[in-house]
């Protein structure tokens, strides 16, 4: 379906929603530092600069929105945003200390941000509110004769502790293992100028990772890293009834993923969001040479 039939009698002759994926075999990096100091960052994009920031975006959502019959007037008065969503379906963290007997902790989302869907926006550097909520972004979109012509720029990365005290054994753990499996829906809205949204069309995405570490002379390398990311359904169109369609309607006081698992993370052995264990010993599956001095 590429043309649609707006409130107050605003006709779209033409909308696509095309995508870009680039680069996104992936990448990591160690930020330098010890005992609570230092951090893994791992990109979804391979294309990054050398302090693991992305320079190229691994996904790319590039919808157009044609409208038909309309003045200069008209196109300034409406807009056409993106709202993206976010599903983590796992999310998983695992220390182990230098030794068996120093223990492992292993901590996993779950309850308020595991399985369901949650507004994806940019937000402030603490991660504490939405920049543009419900939107994705700040940027505006490009209009150009009778098109509207936004552009997401998505590149999901995560960055973790390389170290952990254990509490039970009173030793430090380190990152032995990472892995998560994530869902997007990107989603082009089309905006009146009263402000209220009618859905377009949308796209839905993957993001699948995983990284395992070992030590040696207390410097962390990496023994495996996967980032798989790929299109689920090139063309979503969702109707009414449907959560998403309805959020993004009336987004109410959805919960915004970034903020909401921040919020977890800083609170790690004391938050519903997260299952959190220490161990008094290794699991069977950490390999006697994990630690080597």
């Amino acid at each position: 379906m590429g043309s649609f039939n707006l409130k107050n009698n605003l006709v779209l002759s033409n909308v696509t929603v095309g995508t870009s994926v680039t680069g996104a075999t992936g990448s990591h990096s160690f930020e330098l530092g010890f005992n609570r100091k230092g951090k893994l960052r791992a990109s979804a994009s391979s294309f990054v600069s050398s302090d693991g920031k992305p320079t190229v975006a691994a996904f790319q959502f590039l919808p157009s929105v044609i409208a038909q019959n309309v003045t200069p007037q008209m196109m300034s008065d409406n807009d056409v945003r993106v709202i993206q969503f976010c599903k983590i379906s796992y999310y998983s963290v695992s220390y182990a200390g230098r030794k068996d007997s120093d223990g492992m902790v292993d901590w996993v989302f779950r309850g308020p941000v595991l399985d369901k869907w949650h507004l994806d926006c940019l937000t402030n550097f603490s991660a504490t509110s939405a920049l543009n909520y419900p939107y994705y972004d700040i940027a505006s979109t490009v209009r150009f004769e009778s098109g509207y012509f936004p552009i997401v720029n998505d590149t999901p990365s995560v960055i973790l502790d390389l170290d952990i005290r254990n509490s039970k054994t009173d030793r430090w753990n380190y990152l032995w293992s990472f892995s998560s499996k994530t869902e997007f829906v990107s989603y082009v809205v089309f905006i009146h100028k009263t402000g209220e949204r009618e859905p377009l069309k949308g796209v839905r995405w993957s993001l699948d990772r995983s990284i395992d570490l070992k030590w040696s002379k207390e410097t962390a390398r990496v023994t495996s890293f996967r980032n798989n990311l790929g299109i689920v359904d090139k063309e979503l169109v969702l109707k009414s009834g449907n959560e998403l369609y309805d959020i993004m309607v009336n987004p109410g006081a959805t919960p915004v993923i970034n903020i909401e698992s921040n919020n977890a993370i800083s609170s790690l052995n004391n938050s519903p969001a997260i299952q959190y264990i220490e161990y008094n010993n290794w699991f069977p599956s950490v390999d006697a040479d994990f630690w080597t001095v």
